[in-house]
């Protein structure tokens, strides 16, 4: 798996084949996003334990013609990378703040995530 600076998109190969699927480096990882709208300010949604942004189908349905929506796959889950360590939620909340500090991204507003 390449390495890359915080913030900067990797395009990684998936299982699926020739499937690209965005990642972003925030926090040593690279987490795994989806990006789908375009509206002048963005909404990032956050899942729960155990999830992956795909919980958020409907959701980014329903927001895409007014916003920019961006979900991710939190460390470890859905199409994220694995770490050996970092499941805490001190890092979980490192991974997200800088997610959402990648140049790539620019959200306005969030989702409370794990138990909001």
């Amino acid at each position: 798996m390449g390495r890359g600076q915080p913030g900067v998109a990797l395009a990684t190969a998936c299982a699926y084949g020739s499937l690209e699927m965005p990642r972003v480096r925030a926090n040593g990882v690279e987490l795994h996003y989806d990006s789908t709208g375009s509206g002048p300010e963005a909404v990032v949604l956050s899942h729960g334990l155990l999830f992956s942004g795909e919980m958020f189908r409907e959701q980014v349905r329903h927001l895409a013609g007014r916003y920019r929506v961006i979900t991710y796959d939190h460390r470890g889950q859905g199409s994220s990378e694995v770490t050996r360590a970092g499941y805490d939620m001190d890092n979980l909340a490192r991974d997200a703040a800088e997610l959402v500090e990648a140049p790539i991204l620019k959200p306005r507003r969030t989702s409370p995530g794990t138990g909001g």
